[in-house]
């Protein structure tokens, strides 16, 4: 019954187990069954059910973690081999569809963030270059103001002084 039970229970990407105290298969849920083959078969070479497993938990017998269960009301262990993909599914499955939203509308938040602080940033660096313009140029004539014709003849002025004191005197 116990080998019936395990066969139709168990998920088909899962392996299962019954023990004895002894560590002896007593059940799995392999369709056919043979209690003579062992552990290897099911959990790799390095399985060891005799080890002193109690209470429930988790060992690696190198083909990835196998579960096992001290079942209540006698030494005999339960193992169930539970291969990697399947519990990383398991654990995805648990997230919330709250929680998968939440983490969508936050990265929206930072995209929509980043685009308003760019064009904000594009739109001060036009009233800069602007600013400038008004600072260089006289807004009702266009011509350029004091402080453009001061700038340039200082310019112009430092150009021509070396080149005035290198030329000979005629």
């Amino acid at each position: 019954r116990a080998q019936e039970y395990l066969y139709r229970t168990t998920p088909v990407d899962e392996s299962h187990v019954l023990l004895d105290g002894e560590g002896e298969l007593i059940a799995s849920s392999e369709r056919h069954f043979n209690a003579e083959q062992g552990l290897d078969g099911v959990f790799g070479a390095a399985a060891d059910p005799r080890s002193d497993l109690r209470g429930a938990g988790l060992v690696d017998y190198g083909q990835g973690p196998v579960l096992y269960r001290e079942l209540e009301g006698s030494r005999a262990l339960l193992l169930a081999h539970i291969p990697a993909a399947s519990l990383r599914w398991a654990v995805i499955s648990q997230f919330s569809t709250l929680f998968v939203c939440l983490w969508v509308s936050l990265a929206a938040l930072m995209v929509i963030t980043l685009l308003i602080v760019d064009r904000l940033f594009r739109s001060q660096l036009a009233l800069n270059e602007r600013m400038r313009d008004l600072g260089l140029v006289d807004p009702l004539t266009r011509l350029a103001n004091r402080r453009r014709l001061l700038t340039d003849f200082d310019g112009l002025a430092r150009r021509v002084q070396p080149a005035q004191a290198t030329a000979p005197l005629v």
